[in-house]
């Protein structure tokens, strides 16, 4: 076998995976309009509290991703604590946190390719009569192909094109945010007056509609921890890393408030709640113009590749791990000559073309983020597990490196509930009032299809060694 994908990105500048992680504000576009129909102006604060949410979680990840330098991701790390406890029920859970997170980073190039199409679509009226099946399917399969040429090689193969395409996917989502506000089109009153819908009341199934926003905005503004992600593959992983993190999340909060605040307050939550169009969109030609909403609108275009790359590249690799665990058969371990999964990626590009065909980015979304609350709770279980041993065998001193105060278990262990079963909860009720049962009932089957595939390849592994 050819040479494993550590060994060829072993010399990463943390800027590189600072890079990869910058795409992640673009993962609040599909969701501006969405987010405005249920909670209004009050949006703003969902996002900007999740991206909090972000810096608790994906510390821990840090620390774990310098404590496990030859694990894999979030997968990586909870297979490792809890694949290795000896319990049964802890080592499948750690399996199962590795299909939580394929399931929610595998479907970002048909999430992304249904928003370029709704993007051009909105731009060039005449696309209108061509079937939407037809443009999704051919737009994605360029994408496809582009995500397999560009990952063949690994991260470093292509380092310059990430940092363009990454400085393409901020001045867009900067100036399309900032300019109004700076020239007066934003009104305050927009936010005030429409903190919370008309029909809202404080009772339970607002409570549950709040939850599953929360876990939906989770899904983008705690994406971030892809740059934890490659720490291990860093020129210096303990220093490194938290520069990292804290550089993207620092830009992360700064964007996503900014952005909603920006088309709610530009917008209002009225035209926000109705349009068809992207917010994003009308925010440009609002400001610029029929013809900047154009130009706008294909640079923000240019601009999604950042964030599909994060995406194929970290569910990848996170189908890799599962493999090298011996939680999925060893097919999607192989690597091609640089080292990188080259089946895993294959299976990945066949699932996003199923996914075209539902046409509606939205539930996939919602789906995904179903399977990231799951991979959150368990690796955060794990973290905390991990940590709470660290401050036994040290009396509670800081290890040596990047470690997080010996507290840090604590809010780790309680985001950890609230993600499963809390978040999961309330994105099953959102799925419920959007899609209908059917709909929760095939997300639910998809994540216990994991179940059947873990015991049969377990089998598998038995027979073999008989």
């Amino acid at each position: 076998m050819s040479k494993t994908s550590s060994n060829t990105c072993d010399k990463l500048s943390w800027t590189v995976g600072f890079s990869v992680a910058l795409g992640v504000p673009l993962l609040i576009i599909p969701s501006i309009e969405y987010f405005a129909i249920y909670a209004a102006a009050f949006s703003v604060f969902i996002w900007g509290i999740s991206v909090l949410e972000g810096f608790i979680q994906n510390m821990a990840y840090g620390e774990m991703a310098v404590d496990f330098p030859d694990a894999s991701g979030l997968p990586g790390f909870a297979e490792k604590i809890l694949g290795g406890s000896g319990h049964g029920a802890q080592q499948i859970a750690g399996g199962f946190c590795a299909w939580g997170y394929c399931l929610a980073w595998i479907p970002i190039p048909s999430i992304f390719t249904i928003t370029i199409v709704d993007l051009l679509i909105g731009i060039c009226p005449a696309l209108e009569a061509v079937p939407r099946l037809v443009l999704i399917l051919i737009i994605g399969a360029a994408v496809l192909i582009m995500m397999l040429l560009m990952n063949r090689k690994g991260l470093s193969s292509h380092a310059g094109l990430q940092y363009a395409l990454n400085i393409i996917s901020l001045v867009p989502l900067i100036v399309l945010a900032l300019y109004p506000l700076v020239t007066g089109q934003g009104h305050l009153s927009n936010i005030s007056r429409h903190l919370f819908p008309d029909s809202f009341r404080f009772d339970a199934k607002t409570l549950f509609l709040m939850f599953g926003l929360f876990g939906m905005a989770e899904w983008s503004a705690c994406a971030w921890e892809t740059a934890a992600i490659y720490g291990p593959e860093y020129r210096d992983p303990v220093k490194d890393t938290p520069k990292a993190l804290i550089s993207c999340g620092l830009v992360c909060l700064v964007m996503f408030l900014l952005i909603q605040i920006s088309c709610v307050s530009v917008l209002g939550v009225d035209t926000l709640s109705t349009t068809k169009r992207p917010a994003m969109l009308l925010l440009a030609e609002q400001s610029f113009g029929e013809a900047g909403g154009v130009i706008a609108a294909l640079i923000l275009i240019i601009a999604m590749f950042t964030i599909i790359q994060t995406g194929f590249s970290g569910s990848s690799r996170a189908m890799k791990s599962m493999s090298d665990a011996d939680m999925l058969p060893p097919f999607f371990g192989k690597t091609n000559q640089y080292g990188m999964p080259q089946n895993a990626m294959l299976f990945i590009m066949a699932i996003n073309v199923v996914f075209f065909l539902m046409q509606d980015s939205s539930t996939i979304v919602a789906a995904s983020s179903m399977g990231y609350s799951i991979a959150n709770s368990l690796c955060l279980f794990a973290y905390a597990r991990h940590k709470r041993t660290k401050n036994r065998e040290r009396g509670h001193r800081q290890s040596a490196g990047f470690a997080m105060p010996s507290f840090w278990y604590i809010p780790a262990a309680v985001f950890s509930v609230i993600n499963f079963p809390i978040f999961f909860l309330g994105l099953m009720y959102l799925m419920k009032l959007d899609y209908g049962m059917p709909t929760v009932f095939l997300a639910l089957g998809v994540l216990a299809l994991f179940f059947p595939l873990y015991t049969w390849n377990r089998q598998r592994l038995k027979k073999r060694r008989a």
